[in-house]
């Protein structure tokens, strides 16, 4: 309901994605994701989003809401979106992780042997290295749950990939969606590393979490 309220208030207004991108300070493939229902955007952002588009949360979310529980109810079905997102994400990063190990088989392996393998890989690691020139690892920690967080960047501090993994309680709970929901953004969206840098610090800041850098290769932040 959301991802299809945005999309036509949207062209109701008269916006393209870049002109409401450009308003809301983000970038057109966030207006996308929101709008193909990818992503949704934080209780903050989605408050924005109304002023923009000159309609009210409640409406953008497709519900009534009671005055007296609105920003209740908005965080909690944010919430519930969050969570629904978080499983899809999950999901798609273990289907893609299987995907890559088949495509290695089918295609690097036979290269390797016509190409002579050895001559092969090193041609791919320099150019890799010619694209990358640096490298940073984080440890975020937020109550009970860990997040070791990797950005990969060229010499203008570009995002070049991101990766993370998590590690703590079994369970769940609302915060941790919403952690994971945030690095999983930052993950798909991330395009500056000294910005993500700062939102990262922010974030975990704020809600009494603490981010260290574990390991800085090349080019320093």
């Amino acid at each position: 309901m959301l991802s299809d309220n945005i999309r036509t208030v949207r062209k109701n207004k008269g916006f393209t994605q870049e002109d409401l991108a450009s308003r809301l300070h983000v970038t057109r493939q966030t207006i996308s994701k929101w709008e193909k229902g990818l992503s949704v955007p934080d209780a903050e952002m989605l408050s924005k989003l109304a002023d923009e588009l000159e309609v009210s949360v409640s409406e953008l979310l497709g519900a009534k809401i009671e005055t007296e529980a609105e920003e209740n109810a908005i965080v909690e079905q944010l919430s519930r979106l969050n969570e629904q997102m978080a499983i899809r994400n999950r999901r798609s990063r273990r289907m893609f992780k299987v995907l890559g190990v088949v495509l290695a088989v089918i295609i690097i392996v036979p290269v390797m042997i016509t190409c002579g393998g050895l001559a092969f890989f090193q041609t791919m690691r320099s150019s890799s290295d010619v694209d990358m020139a640096g490298k940073v690892t984080y440890e975020c920690a937020i109550g009970d749950n860990s997040y070791e967080l990797n950005l990969y960047y060229d010499e203008k501090y570009n995002i070049l990939a991101a990766d993370y993994s998590s590690g703590g309680k079994e369970e769940a709970q609302e915060e941790d969606i919403e952690t994971e929901s945030f690095i999983d953004n930052i993950v798909n969206e991330a395009d500056n590393a000294k910005d993500t840098d700062e939102r990262l610090r922010k974030y975990f800041s704020e809600r009494g979490g603490t981010v260290k850098i574990i390991s800085h290769e090349g080019l320093e932040l």
